[in-house]
């Protein structure tokens, strides 16, 4: 297998959509590696065949990435979080959708994140119920 048939099978796989954020994290590192090992006369072909990839996988990357670090944060509180409550309180949405983006869940065939207005959402969810336990007082 050529190294253009290999990151074309590598995107079809991710593309496909089936896959956790760490699946497709690896996929898309092995990607970035066929890229990296290109010889330089390799290159010219190697991009004609994949152009419109190109974009894409770049995004992929950055949103897989992006939800595997706001993942890793919540990590040690996400088990003392009522996440139904903040779903619907904060987001007007159900759970299922907040777990999708948190845990980088394929949807329509691309890895779900949250959007940076989401993000602040939920930063300031957080805090509120930061605020709201520090308060409390018997």
């Amino acid at each position: 297998m050529t190294k253009t048939e290999e990151f074309l099978s590598l995107r079809k796989r991710i593309a496909a959509g089936n896959l956790t954020a760490e699946e497709a994290l690896s996929l898309n590192k092995r990607a970035d590696e066929i890229i990296n090992s290109l010889a330089e006369d390799e290159k010219p072909l190697f991009f004609e065949a994949v152009k419109g990839d190109i974009d894409s996988i770049t995004d992929d990357l950055k949103d897989v990435r992006k939800t595997l670090t706001i993942r890793e944060k919540l990590e040690p509180v996400i088990e003392g979080l009522n996440v139904s409550y903040i779903a619907r309180h904060y987001f007007k949405r159900s759970p299922h959708w907040f777990y999708q983006r948190l845990n980088g869940n394929a949807v329509n065939g691309k890895p779900a994140s949250f959007t940076e207005q989401e993000l602040s959402t939920l930063s300031f969810a957080l805090h509120d119920i930061g605020e709201t336990i520090l308060a409390f007082k018997l």
